[in-house]
């Protein structure tokens, strides 16, 4: 299981490339496809298999 680490620095800068990245998508919609809809986001969470271990269930 892979468990990331990151700094406050380097999560802004995930973050802001991750903005351009929406930014650009975004722009690229039809007019058809800008009519109102639902989003779901799901965010996820990685946790070693210690760290499940102690979670009852």
């Amino acid at each position: 299981m892979v468990v990331w680490h990151h700094s406050q620095e380097n999560t802004i800068q995930r973050f802001r490339e991750l903005q351009t990245q929406l930014r650009q998508r975004f722009h690229t919609l039809s007019d058809q496809e800008l009519e109102d809809q639902d989003v779901v986001v799901i965010p996820s969470l990685s946790l070693d298999n210690h760290q499940l271990k102690k979670i009852p269930g």
